[in-house]
């Protein structure tokens, strides 16, 4: 029924296109015949498709009707695969990267008002992000759930335990925001895990879309960090200054991984100096990581080589970004040393494997989009 329900919306979204998804299991095509009629044909394989495959078709074509040709690039092989939106079109990374351009100078413009917005919408994402990542730790170590019926609706204590847990954090840490000695700890483990939860749903289908995301974010960064103090009227960067916030003891966004300098603060028992880390400097680059964790599992490589060596270029990044900003005495973008460094080292080890083709093409999913 929900498959269904599912190809009975999309044919009333897919005007004059043709979906195909190709898989090596199954084709399945959805293709306007006629002004009046959708046809929708599926291709079996010889031999029995899963019930799980089926399910993961379902899920993919629900996020397909909810983003818009997003599409998920999993293969149903577990739950936390089931939710996976997989970015492939370069043209969707160029909108993007345009919307974060525009986001980060109404922030800039319009701080007083959109922090309060961003404190809510983080608040909510965290401990949804926080309660993804606990529940998968529990299912993890084997902790079964113990299911309770009221009014012929099953409740898991497990969850509901869980949630209680999640929201209760991010409560406390939205109460408590400004106190700078100890919220930070809650902070960062809410940071966390919205990074981790980001990572696992939003996946790269290809190298190409990685150099294009990651090259794009580069210039982004640079230009924010460096160029914009040349327009401002105080010459202090756009990004520094939606960062660290107009006033120094004001709302401050929850967007940075927040480490004290414990030095500092042993010198002035008066309060609390930290150094920051964007929650973009993590994601972004990890984004890469997952794809090439994903591409060992393609190719089977049981040492992990393209995800040890990726995670090794990432470390080295942030040694160097952390060496400039102490040598220099000013804040760093941090992708302009981590982009180089991860897509390089992945190019340099899938050209020595003489895997470059296949890195490039990435996923053995394909979409296409075509008109009629």
């Amino acid at each position: 029924i929900a498959f269904d329900a599912v190809l009975l919306i999309i044919n009333s979204l897919v005007n004059s296109r043709q979906l195909i998804l190709l898989h090596p299991d199954f084709t399945i095509s959805f293709r306007r015949k006629d002004s009046d009629k959708h046809l929708a044909y599926i291709t079996p394989p010889t031999h029995h498709i899963p019930s799980l495959h089926i399910h993961s078709i379902t899920s993919h074509y629900s996020y397909l009707v909810m983003y818009n040709h997003y599409l998920s690039g999993g293969g149903g092989e577990s739950k936390a695969n089931g939710g996976e939106l997989s970015l492939y079109s370069p043209l969707k990374v160029i909108v993007f990267v345009a919307l974060m351009c525009g986001m980060l100078v109404l922030m800039y413009f319009f701080y007083n008002i959109l922090v309060y917005v961003i404190i809510a919408i983080f608040c909510f994402a965290s401990a949804s992000a926080l309660f993804s990542c606990l529940d998968a730790v529990m299912d993890l170590i084997g902790c079964n759930s113990l299911s309770v019926s009221v009014r012929n609706r099953s409740f898991s204590v497990r969850s509901v335990l869980l949630a209680a847990v999640c929201i209760t954090i991010a409560v406390i840490w939205g109460v408590y925001r400004n106190e700078d000695r100890w919220i930070w700890i809650l902070q960062d483990l809410l940071g966390i895990a919205f990074c981790l939860n980001f990572m696992k749903t939003i996946s790269l289908s290809n190298f190409k879309i990685c150099v294009i995301l990651l090259s794009l974010l580069l210039v982004y960064d640079v230009f924010f960090v460096f160029i914009t103090p040349f327009f401002t009227k105080n010459g202090v960067s756009i990004m520094v200054q939606v960062a660290l916030g107009p006033d120094a003891s004001g709302e401050k966004l929850p967007v940075v991984m927040r480490i004290p300098r414990f030095s500092a603060w042993a010198q002035n028992l008066c309060g609390m100096q930290f150094s920051i880390l964007g929650y973009g400097d993590i994601i972004i680059p990890g984004l890469l990581v997952a794809y090439c964790s994903r591409f060992d599992v393609w190719i089977n490589s049981r040492k992990k080589i393209y995800f040890i060596s990726c995670c090794i270029a990432y470390l080295l990044g942030m040694i160097l970004t952390f060496a400039v900003m102490l040598l220099s005495g000013m804040g760093q973008p941090a992708l302009l040393y981590l982009v180089p460094f991860t897509l390089i080292t992945s190019v340099v080890l899938a050209g020595c494997r003489g895997e470059m083709k296949q890195f490039w093409a990435g996923t053995p999913y394909e979409v296409r989009a075509e008109k009629k």
